[in-house]
């Protein structure tokens, strides 16, 4: 079973396919934060969550980050997953501490070894997007076969996702038929000036369009 966030794009599904983890582990990806580094800002980083793990009789080691985006394995592994999460919010809670995100959580549940997990980095990756996040250029996205593009939700992915919906899906198909028109639909190899215009002028027009109804809900409501 593979599970992945909605907002990852397939380059090369079999190739991904092909690095299925065996039974009991589970893939996943990790992601090289700095030690000290708290994603999101809430105060949780790879060494404290690798002290509380410590605390709890784990070893005293900085574990590696698990995202959350990519989680695949064969259905037993899984569940015992799920049964090892539920475990450790019980015990935490039981301490008066708490995890708030999965990703926290999926890292102390490898750093205690309830789960025995797989780095799939060299397969699948998270990529940052777009100027607005100064994001560093992706030198080789094609060597990945899945990318997980959180900053794309409202702009390549939503414009996808309205293909779709509409049923104007020729173009969306032969660019992901192409692999180099994939990387410029999703905006994963950079983007110059008019493209970056072109994407400001759309994510404006979508705000503009979805006004009168969100109006119309606020009143309804």
């Amino acid at each position: 079973l593979w599970l992945t966030d909605l907002d990852c794009v397939w380059p090369d599904a079999a190739r991904v396919f092909a690095s299925a983890p065996s039974s009991p582990e589970i893939g996943c990806i990790y992601i090289p934060y700095p030690p000290d580094w708290n994603p999101g800002g809430v105060r949780v980083s790879s060494r404290s969550i690798g002290e509380l793990a410590a605390r709890m009789g784990g070893p005293k080691e900085v574990p590696p980050w698990v995202g959350g985006e990519l989680l695949t394995g064969t259905p037993g592994p899984l569940r015992n997953l799920v049964t090892a999460c539920e475990d450790l919010d019980a015990e935490l809670a039981a301490k008066d501490e708490v995890l708030g995100t999965e990703e926290q959580i999926l890292t102390l549940a490898g750093a205690l070894g309830r789960v025995r997990f797989r780095d799939l980095s060299d397969v699948a990756g998270r990529i940052w997007t777009g100027p607005r996040h100064n994001a560093p250029r992706e030198e080789d996205p094609l060597s990945y076969g899945l990318w997980h593009l959180h900053s794309e939700k409202g702009l390549s992915l939503r414009r996808a996702a309205r293909a779709v919906r509409t049923g104007r899906i020729a173009p969306l198909r032969e660019d992901l038929l192409d692999p180099q028109r994939m990387v410029r639909r999703f905006n994963v190899a950079g983007t110059g000036l008019g493209r970056r215009v072109r994407d400001d002028s759309w994510i404006a027009a979508q705000r503009i369009r979805g006004t009168p109804q969100q109006i119309g809900r606020s009143t309804l409501s």
